[in-house]
């Protein structure tokens, strides 16, 4: 079986008239059968160890590691793009 592996410069969610979640979480396969995180995205840092239980890590220094940060300090808002 052949599998080609991408590598993500940036992901953008475009948030139309909804507010963003709470978090998001975006997770990676390289099997599709067995799934990691790869980013999560929270309301505040704090959240990254308190509800996923991971280490807040604004750079990701392998390609396993997680990259975990919070959206800011802005309130959420509508039409609203997130990356």
């Amino acid at each position: 079986m052949y599998f080609q592996i991408y590598v993500g410069d940036r992901i953008v969610f475009v948030m139309g008239d909804a507010k963003r979640p709470g978090s998001i979480r975006i997770k990676k396969s390289i099997d599709n059968e067995v799934f990691g995180d790869m980013v999560i995205l929270t309301q505040n840092s704090a959240d990254c160890a308190r509800i996923f239980g991971v280490v807040r890590n604004d750079f990701p220094r392998t390609s396993s590691s997680v990259f975990c940060r919070a959206y800011g300090n802005r309130a959420a808002s509508g039409r609203e793009e997130v990356s």
